[in-house]
């Protein structure tokens, strides 16, 4: 479901890490706003920042709206090779997420119809994937805004990601589902979220070096920077803590373009993408 307007926000001070942020070119970036992203935005202070849903961002970079954005990897899968994946940095879960989360009235394998927040596509692809994996059957996708409303009182299950999953969990669900565990059982693999992609800016230059010196400096103090972070995003400290620093991964590794290439695989045998793929950028 396509946002009519983006959200422009210029962040004026970079997190205490005990480094003073270097001075660059300012450039507009597209972002998320979920907490679990400030480790690759925490140091870029001097940005303009165009917070969106992630559904909007091929747009985003398409109409140059903005110089780079944060791709979701289902996305990156169909993206023409003129779009550049920036190397060095991404966000990825690792075995479990407080971000990512199915919240169900009955045990999953009685579900066959969820609502999926619409921001997504990645988030619609996984269960697609998952439930064919786990049961060996489709699922109907119903897409919803969760920033809207709530899912309605008969839904079976809601998939939420973000925030909103700790800060402003559904009520009346019986189950809580960590979609990422499921898939990290099944291929024991990394879950690659979002990707820094440019249309206009190669993989090396100040752009591309700004923003992996950004990630660098995040992922040096996750914990520090959760606790910093959490009251903002009405998360518990705690808990922030353990999704910054323990369930997410900050920068690309061989086992993370793996993880691309398996969701490629999958959502290329489940027909939710055309064509196979292989990792570019590793």
């Amino acid at each position: 479901m396509q946002r009519d307007d983006a959200e422009v926000i210029t962040m004026s001070e970079v997190y205490d890490s005990g480094e003073s942020a270097p001075i660059w070119e300012p450039h507009r970036l597209g972002v998320f706003g979920f907490i679990s992203t400030e480790p690759l935005t925490a140091g870029l202070g001097t940005e303009s920042f165009v917070r969106a849903a992630p559904v909007e961002m091929p747009h985003l970079l398409s109409e140059s709206t903005v110089d780079a954005g944060l791709v979701e990897a289902i996305d990156i899968l169909e993206l023409p090779d003129d779009f550049i994946i920036i190397p060095g940095c991404a966000w990825s879960l690792h075995r479990s997420s407080l971000s990512v989360r199915m919240f169900a009235r009955y045990h999953p394998d009685m579900v066959d119809t969820i609502y999926v927040d619409d921001n997504s596509r990645q988030a619609a692809a996984l269960v697609r994937i998952l439930w064919m994996l786990d049961y060996g059957r489709e699922v109907d996708i119903v897409p919803f805004a969760p920033e809207c409303t709530d899912p309605p009182p008969d839904a079976q299950a809601a998939v939420i990601l973000g925030d909103r999953p700790v800060a402003i969990p559904p009520i009346c669900f019986d189950y809580q589902i960590d979609l990422v565990n499921r898939w990290y059982k099944h291929t024991n693999l990394p879950l690659p979220w979002a990707f820094w992609v440019t249309l206009h800016h190669g993989p090396d230059g100040p752009l591309a070096d700004q923003l992996r010196q950004a990630a660098n400096q995040g992922c040096a103090c996750t914990r520090a920077m959760a606790s910093y972070v959490a009251c903002e995003h009405d998360w518990p400290a705690d808990l922030a803590e353990r999704e910054l620093a323990i369930n997410s991964l900050y920068r690309t590794t061989p086992a993370l373009f793996d993880g691309l290439n398996e969701l490629g695989h999958l959502a290329n045998l489940f027909g939710i993408i055309s064509t196979p793929y292989h990792a570019r950028g590793a």
